[in-house]
């Protein structure tokens, strides 16, 4: 499990720093990611991330839920 809060400034940092799923990359937002992850077995895992974020500036909110399905061979 994982929670992360993030709060970048404009030009913070260089644009291809940011995370991309974070309101595409973009600098100048605030916000909440919650990841969990499971081992199914030693070859097969789940995780799920969401990101609940806002850019101050436009008040334009962004919710995304990410499923990942890792299968090792």
């Amino acid at each position: 499990m994982k929670y992360l809060y993030a709060d970048v400034d404009h030009n913070a940092v260089p644009d291809f720093l940011p995370d991309s799923d974070r309101f595409g990359g973009d600098t100048g937002i605030k916000g909440h990611e919650i990841a969990v992850g499971y081992k199914i077995n030693k070859r097969v895992s789940v995780g799920l991330d969401y990101y609940a974020t806002e850019d101050p500036v436009t008040n334009v909110d962004q919710d995304i839920l990410q499923l990942d399905l890792k299968v090792k061979f």
